[in-house]
C-alpha cells in the first residue's frame, strides 16, 4: 500500500509518487555517482509469489526496477528513505562486478530471504546480492524495506477534510464564509448550511464536525490552471486541472486532478505560511512531469472558464 502526498517530501526523505502511464508507484531520487549527481526514477512493483515480509529485491542488472510482497503491508508506505537509497544504489555500482562472488558468501548459505535479512542487519547494510531464482535471470539486490521505506504513523501526518463550500462558520479560530450565504449577517459559532435546498433558511451544518459524512458535502476549490492532452493521431483527450482546495484545519492543497477519468492523480497538502512562489515551483514540476509521460502528444493550456476576471494563474505562466 503505498500513498503519494507530496507533504512528505523532507530534507531526508522522497515522496512516494504513482505513474499513470505505467500504472506503478515510484519515487525519485537525486543519485551520486563518480562525483556527479542525477535524478533517477525507481518503479515499485507488487509481487506476491515468494518474496516474504521486509523484503524488496532491486533488479539492478535486468530491468532496474523494484519488488516487493504488498501482502506484508498494513499501513501506507508514504516515503523512502534519501541515505538508504544512496546507500543501496553505490553498494550495486561498486560491487557489480563481484556479485557472484558476494552471493555466493558463506554466511548466506541455505538461508531464505528473511534469514539473510537478519544476517545483514547487525551489520548495518541496507542490501547485498543474491544469486539469480527462478523469477530473476541476474543476480538481484536484496533490500530491507524497513530502511528503505518510511510509513505513515504521525497523526500529524493525516490531512484534514476539505471545507464543505455550503458551510458558513465564524469564530475567533476559524471563519468559512460560503459564496452561497445569503444573509447579511453572521451567528458567531454558529455553523450554517447554505446548500441550494435550504435557500432563504438558516439551516444548521450537522456535519460541521465531520464533512465528509455529509451528502451534499462539496469541497470548497478553486481552479487555478486546466490543460488538456490531445493525444496523437486520435480525436481523444484527458483534461487535467490543478485546484486549490481549502482544508478544515486552515491549510489548504494543491490538487491535479485527472477530470476526464474523475480521480486525484496527486495531493500537495501547504502549510499556511508557505510562500505563494514556493508552492507555485513545486506543483508545477509535478505537473510537469507527469505531462512528460505525454510528449507524442500535444499539450494546451485551457481557459479558465470559472474564473474569467482572475489573472494568469501562476501554473498557466510556468507551462506557457
Amino acid at each position: 500500500m503505498f500513498k503519494y502526498d507530496t507533504s512528505f517530501d523532507t530534507d531526508e526523505t522522497y515522496s512516494i509518487r504513482f505513474s499513470s502511464s505505467y500504472n506503478q508507484s515510484y519515487f525519485t531520487a537525486e543519485i551520486e555517482k563518480d562525483d556527479q549527481s542525477f535524478s533517477a526514477n525507481f518503479y515499485l512493483n507488487p509481487f506476491e509469489d515468494f518474496l516474504s515480509p521486509n523484503v524488496l529485491i532491486y533488479d539492478y542488472f535486468g530491468s532496474g526496477e523494484m519488488f516487493f510482497n504488498p501482502n506484508f503491508i498494513d499501513t501506507p508506505i508514504v516515503s523512502v528513505s534519501k541515505q538508504t537509497i544512496q546507500n543501496v544504489y553505490t553498494m550495486a555500482t561498486t560491487t557489480s562486478s563481484r556479485a557472484e562472488e558476494y552471493a555466493g558468501s558463506v554466511i548466506f548459505k541455505d538461508k531464505d530471504y528473511s534469514q539473510i535479512l537478519e544476517t545483514i542487519d547487525p551489520l548495518k547494510v541496507p542490501s547485498c546480492w543474491i544469486p539469480p531464482s527462478k523469477h530473476f535471470q541476474n543476480y538481484t539486490l536484496l533490500v530491507s524495506m524497513s530502511q528503505l521505506f518510511n510509513h505513515e504513523s504521525s497523526p500529524e501526518q493525516v490531512t484534514s477534510p476539505p471545507v464543505c463550500s455550503h458551510v458558513t462558520y465564524v469564530s475567533p479560530s476559524k471563519e468559512y464564509i460560503s459564496d452561497h450565504y445569503q444573509f447579511a449577517n453572521m451567528i458567531d459559532g454558529y455553523p450554517s448550511c447554505s446548500h441550494p435546498s435550504f435557500a432563504d433558511k438558516h439551516m444548521p451544518c450537522h456535519f460541521f464536525e465531520n464533512f465528509s459524512l455529509c451528502p451534499m458535502h462539496e469541497s470548497k476549490s478553486e481552479i487555478i490552471t486546466q490543460v488538456s492532452v490531445n493525444h496523437a493521431n486520435t480525436d481523444n483527450s484527458t483534461v487535467f486541472s490543478v485546484r486549490k482546495i481549502h482544508l478544515s484545519n486552515m491549510e489548504y492543497s494543491y490538487s491535479v486532478f485527472n477530470n476526464t477519468e474523475n480521480q486525484t492523480v496527486f495531493n500537495v497538502t501547504v502549510p499556511p505560511e508557505t510562500p505563494e512562489l514556493e508552492v507555485s515551483s513545486h506543483v508545477t514540476q509535478l505537473l510537469e512531469e507527469l505531462l512528460d509521460s505525454y510528449k507524442e502528444d500535444t499539450i494546451q493550456v485551457l481557459p479558465d472558464s470559472l474564473h474569467p476576471e482572475s489573472k494568469q494563474p501562476f501554473i498557466a505562466s510556468a507551462l506557457s
